[in-house]
């Protein structure tokens, strides 16, 4: 995908990567996508508030959370969780401003959802540029040993 800071296609129905600009909502729909969730960070400066009104000219579905990069919770996980349930089946591209906090999300949800070790998920579906900082190893670990 052309121009979308750290995208990566995952599978066939999951890609993860950095905040598009406004003509790639496009690209994406043109190849497939069904939903783009989006996770507003905190402590970005560069987000489209009306993502949601940019996604739909495109049919495809939005739904947007909000997080902490430098605090995530384990509330931010299930509402993650919840939010990539709902689109279960359909063609995914989810992001944050950067990459980093869907690269994280995304290796939890496949290590809890899809049954992979968090390398495993963290590899296929995380970003190699990222290192968790202690406060995601703390809550990675939790997420381990949480039934979600």
């Amino acid at each position: 995908m052309t121009g979308i800071f750290n995208f990566k296609e995952a599978d066939e129905k999951i890609a993860i990567g950095g905040q598009p600009m406004l003509n790639q909502f496009e690209e994406l729909d043109v190849r497939g996508y069904q939903a783009v969730l989006q996770i507003r960070v905190q402590e970005a400066d560069y987000v489209l508030q009306d993502e949601a009104y940019r996604v739909s000219q495109h049919n495809m579905e939005h739904a947007v959370m909000d997080m902490s990069f430098a605090n995530p919770m384990l509330e931010d996980v299930r509402r993650f969780f919840t939010l990539m349930d709902d689109f279960e089946g359909k063609k995914v591209f989810t992001h944050c401003a950067a990459g980093f906090c869907t690269s994280g999300m995304m290796a939890m949800y496949k290590m809890k959802r899809g049954g992979l070790s968090f390398d495993d998920a963290r590899a296929r579906y995380g970003l190699d540029t990222w290192q968790p900082t202690d406060k995601w190893v703390e809550l990675i670990e939790i997420v381990k040993q949480t039934n979600l």
